[in-house]
């Protein structure tokens, strides 16, 4: 969605790939960047916690002028370099669903050196937030990071954990989504499809509640009836269009979330192979109306 500043994703299923991904092409393309959660993330090397010096190194002018004195730029060691290129939007493919889009990776990397930092032709990342306990670390506090998102020409938010798992229905208080987010990512990992939601799927107990209401009947061959959820909500297969009531209820009919219908979209993460590639244009097709986007790291689409 062109002129976003501000990006969250949510979901699971290689979300910080995908933010990673993200942050390097703006990067590449000469932005200066802004990566953060605000949940809990696995803690960077070069993680800045000091909230004056990420503002002086996104932007040394910005904070000039508001502070009269400029501070000093970070060094080498506070700055990741471009390693991967953007998921990028490639040519539709016709499918069930018209808004299917797929994307691809295509930019060379550019790594961001000291002397870029007051260049503004010359892009860089830099991760921003405070440790916590287990070498992870969290987001800055709200009034911070409003500071932080004014000086960046781009940030880039986690803003959902998943525990490593490919696929999510979220808690009441989740997923934290700043107000100043543009565009909404709900990401969802292809490799859950076909296995058991005890496998894959953070917060099974949500999971469980819903499935309540779920025509599962529906969902099998050979049973056209309604079918009472299984003694084991665990043992259900994650297929497309259980995936779909899931996402659904978890997110896009979420009130939490309202306010970003028309500026969101599902990332069906992870199509590697033909079958994956196959399951999430199923997927996409139980998601009328929503853009869906295609991403895959290894098999451009």
């Amino acid at each position: 969605m062109p002129g976003a500043r501000v990006i969250t994703a949510v979901g699971a299923g290689g979300k910080t790939s995908l933010i990673n991904a993200l942050a390097d092409e703006a990067s590449a393309r000469g932005r200066r960047v802004l990566l953060t959660t605000t949940t809990h993330m696995v803690r960077e090397p070069a993680l800045i916690t000091d909230v004056d010096l990420a503002l002086a190194t996104l932007n040394p002018v910005f904070v000039t002028l508001m502070n009269t004195v400029e501070p000093p730029a970070a060094p080498d060691a506070t700055l990741r370099e471009t390693k991967t290129g953007l998921v990028t939007p490639g040519p539709a493919t016709p499918t069930p669903n018209p808004d299917v889009v797929p994307l691809t990776n295509t930019v060379e990397p550019q790594a961001a050196s000291e002397a870029s930092l007051r260049v503004t032709k010359t892009g860089f990342v830099i991760v921003v937030g405070r440790e916590v306990a287990d070498d992870k670390f969290t987001g800055p506090e709200a009034s911070d990071l409003n500071r932080l998102i004014r000086a960046a020409d781009l940030t880039v938010i986690e803003g959902d954990g998943s525990r490593r798992l490919p696929f999510k229905v979220p808690a009441a208080h989740e997923p934290v989504v700043p107000e100043a987010t543009d565009v909404l990512l709900i990401v969802v990992g292809l490799t859950a499809l076909g296995r058991p939601l005890a496998e894959v799927c953070c917060r099974l107990d949500e999971a469980s509640r819903i499935l309540e209401t779920v025509d599962l009947g529906a969902q099998r061959p050979g049973n056209p009836g309604r079918s009472a959820p299984s003694h084991d909500p665990g043992a259900e297969l994650l297929t497309p269009q259980l995936a779909a009531s899931l996402i659904k209820a978890g997110y896009l009919d979420n009130p939490r979330l309202a306010t970003w219908v028309g500026r969101r979209a599902v990332v069906l993460n992870q199509a590697d192979d033909a079958h994956l590639d196959h399951l999430g244009r199923e997927l996409a097709a139980y998601l009328p109306g929503e853009l869906v986007l295609l991403a895959s790291n290894r098999n451009p689409i």
